[in-house]
């Protein structure tokens, strides 16, 4: 079937289901911060900058200015959202989209970002992401549908081997902290025959760590939040990713003005954390949050994976939503290595519903947090 006519494939068809992988060798570290029962910690925060549109600024001056808003709300870590289109039928990746006037961000850019942030003293990580190149707009058909077999298989993860291989040399010059593998490709991470490819992919990335003088980056893989029970590598990794758009209540308790309750946003957070620690736990690997987000309009919290859930603006509810989190993280252990916020906006750029920007309310919340949790 071709992939953009399974566009409309519900996505819960990656509902959550049991582990069929053996557990592997335990991570020794997470062993050992799990072993201090009560001991507590406040999670870090990170920001995603997806480089949807370089803008016409200077290079040095788009990331000083980026970085400077960074600093000053106590924010120590960033992913550097790095994207390419992929053709869905032929497995092509390309820079270019065939379908419009659009170019994806050059690798100088990148690289150069990820220097200004250490110069900044910001931790930063590599967040790759494909986009199905389409007529419409970037991301207007989910790249967890994205599948191939037999021959376009081969070709297209000899191309992704090719990227991700090229980010990890990044990774290790500027020290990253992570490097995702990918984001939310359902398909293709339960797809039986891409599995060689898969581990294959992680022995390269590692060998390139291991042989450069910074092997302390970490790899991990985003998965989507209906899905991540059975993503077949987890064991393979160093960190369990989520993107995590978990609906926090149901519309009818989401509707309306400052509606829900930060009770009932917190009671139900709560649960979702204490979920995710248990599968941590059982798979003896730390659990990172690579998303979480909301956007500033009524029913939210019912529907943080959609953009524009109403036509009815509520930034109440957005706020009361990160208040819940920022609260329930407060009691949460080591298993839980840090949350990543999707996504501050950056100069030059539109971006999306999701902005953050540096003169919110949503942007002092986080600098309060941030400042208590870098104590």
């Amino acid at each position: 079937m071709d992939v953009l006519q399974t566009s409309f494939i519900n996505r819960r068809k990656f509902l959550l289901g049991g582990i069929s992988t053996s557990l592997g060798s335990c991570n020794s570290s997470f062993l050992r911060a799990q072993s201090t029962e009560n001991h507590r910690q406040k999670p870090p925060l990170g920001v995603h900058l997806p480089l949807w549109h370089q803008g016409d600024m200077p290079v040095d001056e788009f990331w000083n200015s980026v970085f400077t808003q960074l600093t000053a709300h106590n924010i120590k870590h960033c992913l550097i959202l790095f994207y390419r289109f992929v053709d869905p039928v032929t497995g092509r990746i390309s820079k270019d989209s065939q379908y419009k006037n659009h170019s994806a961000p050059r690798l100088e850019f990148l690289e150069q970002g990820m220097k200004i942030a250490k110069e900044h003293g910001i931790e930063p990580s590599l967040y790759p992401m494909l986009e199905i190149d389409n007529k419409e707009n970037i991301g207007t058909v989910w790249r967890g549908v994205l599948n191939f077999f037999g021959v376009t298989l081969k070709n297209f993860f000899h191309q992704y081997n090719n990227l991700i291989l090229q980010l990890a040399a990044i990774s290790t010059k500027y020290e990253a902290k992570t490097l995702y593998i990918g984001s939310e490709l359902a398909s293709l991470a339960h797809n039986i025959a891409a599995m060689p490819y898969w581990e294959q992919l992680i022995f390269d990335v590692r060998r390139t760590i291991r042989q450069s003088s910074h092997t302390s980056t970490r790899l991990t893989y985003a998965a989507h939040w209906e899905g991540y029970l059975t993503v077949p590598f987890w064991r393979q990794l160093d960190e369990i990713g989520i993107d995590a758009y978990f609906p926090l209540v149901d519309l009818e308790t989401a509707r309306g003005i400052n509606h829900p309750s930060l009770l009932a946003l917190e009671a139900s957070l709560k649960q979702k954390l204490k979920t995710l620690e248990a599968f941590a736990t059982r798979l003896k690997r730390p659990l990172i949050i690579s998303e979480f987000g909301l956007t500033p309009f009524d029913q939210t919290s019912a529907r943080p994976w959609q953009q524009t859930p109403s036509e009815i603006s509520d930034p109440n509810e957005q706020l009361a939503a990160y208040t819940a989190l920022f609260n329930c993280l407060k009691t949460q252990g080591p298993w839980l290595s840090g949350v990543n916020l999707w996504h501050w906006q950056l100069p030059n750029d539109t971006g999306s519903t999701y902005n953050i920007s540096s003169n919110g309310a949503l942007a002092r919340l986080i600098q309060d947090y941030s400042s208590r949790a870098n104590r």
